[in-house]
């Protein structure tokens, strides 16, 4: 692949991590996330949801399986909430046992060129050096990193999380596998997966305005009658032009629309279909 040293990134983060062990680990973690666990193999980083009863993201993990447990980091969530939740759950006949948290660095290695879809996510130890790589890469900024994961659609943190938002709505069909048997959440998912009904869907935007989490957002004037919310800002950040972007979640009545604005009029925001986004 030929790259451009322009538009080639890195970003470094650290995690804290959970650990899991015991021989009933595949089996456990199978019944408490979307993935297929059995289908993974051991070494390789993969994605997946942790739900609750009722289908709601809470979390959004990262795994790494051994032949002695796993490891896992909350890329969106709380990563005491999985622990104290997981705790609740496990059981002798489990056989495994949750251990100390510690932290993982997570190094993402992206394309700042939409043209080019590169990407590779490495875990490290704290103190170890950047990898030698065989090509050039420069650290992001937070405002470079923000940008490109607001655009691919990749939440992090609170967004999403604990918004009565499920991974179908948030754009995360690609980490569910609707073939697997029962875990938390399954049945919502399901009915979900045969209605194709969402109430809503993830959207990114961007303004020349100040946007703030929480803000209200409807159809512009004309369309949508009573002035009725259409979208809710979840993330709110700004570059250095002091433009701001996010994410908002969008209901149906507004999916139609390519802008929304404000209850008041005063703010518009342009609403775009993040890149990572699974049509449903």
């Amino acid at each position: 692949m030929k790259m451009n040293n322009d538009f080639h990134l890195y970003w470094e983060e650290l995690f804290p991590i959970l650990r899991i062990t015991g021989e009933g680990t595949r089996k456990f973690l199978h019944g408490q996330t979307t993935s297929d666990i059995y289908l993974k193999n051991d070494g390789d980083l993969f994605q997946t949801c942790w739900l609750d009863p009722t289908g709601r993201l809470r979390g959004l993990l990262e795994l790494r399986l051994d032949n002695s447990g796993a490891d896992i980091i909350i890329l969106a969530g709380d990563i005491n909430d999985l622990r104290s939740s997981l705790e609740k759950v496990i059981f002798p006949l489990d056989k495994v046992q949750l251990q100390n948290t510690k932290s993982i660095k997570r190094i993402l290695f992206f394309s700042g060129n939409d043209s080019d879809q590169f990407e590779e996510i490495l875990w490290q130890l704290e103190d170890e050096p950047l990898p030698r790589k065989n090509y050039e890469f420069n650290k992001a900024s937070q405002c470079e990193y923000n940008l490109w994961r607001i655009r691919k659609g990749i939440i992090q943190g609170n967004e999403g999380v604990n918004r009565d938002a499920n991974p179908l709505e948030l754009g995360l069909l690609y980490l569910i596998d609707l073939d697997k048997g029962c875990y938390i959440g399954q049945e919502t998912i399901a009915k979900l997966s045969r209605s194709g009904h969402l109430k809503q869907q993830l959207r990114f935007w961007k303004s020349d305005s100040n946007v703030l989490v929480g803000e209200k957002f409807t159809a512009p004037h004309g369309i949508e009658e009573n002035k009725k919310s259409a979208g809710e800002i979840i993330s709110s950040m700004s570059d250095l032009n002091g433009n701001s972007y996010g994410f908002v979640l969008v209901k149906r009545s507004g999916l139609g629309q390519n802008k929304l604005v404000s209850i008041d009029d005063k703010k518009v925001i342009e609403v775009f279909l993040p890149q990572r986004f699974k049509a449903f």
